[in-house]
């Protein structure tokens, strides 16, 4: 999560499987809900780092599961938007699947897509 932190998106994706499949299943509108491989994730990392002028990400917990492959963390973002100056701040559950050489096969994250509606319209803030 450091490097979703610190949006050192060139190194983030490297942790991903060749592969790999990352969900937003709640991203709202016309957003992409399913990146596959990554290249597509890499496309979508620079985006989400590109449309921020400020960004950080706290972890507020990690949990394992019975499968000692998939781990569970809990996470807030505080940010700015840089098209428009406003706030976002989104909280996040988001499922990671590793596969056996420790990559990144699956990221799925769920989120209020209301504040990303919020944070990222048209229009004068209020």
């Amino acid at each position: 999560m450091k490097l979703a932190d610190e949006m050192r998106v060139d190194e983030l994706v490297e942790l991903f499987a060749d592969d790999a499949v990352m969900e937003l299943p709640f991203a709202p509108g016309k957003m992409t809900r399913r990146y596959d491989g990554k290249a597509a994730i890499a496309g979508f990392q620079q985006f989400a780092r590109d449309a921020f002028s400020e960004f950080s990400m706290t972890v507020e917990a990690i949990h394992e599961t019975s499968d000692p492959n998939i781990v569970v963390a809990e996470h807030r973002s505080n940010a700015v938007v840089a098209e428009n100056g406003r706030p976002y701040r989104n909280h996040y559950i988001t499922f990671f699947t590793f596969d056996a050489d420790g990559r990144v096969a699956r990221w799925r994250e769920f989120y209020d897509a209301g504040v990303v509606v919020r944070a990222f319209r048209s229009g004068p803030t209020r």
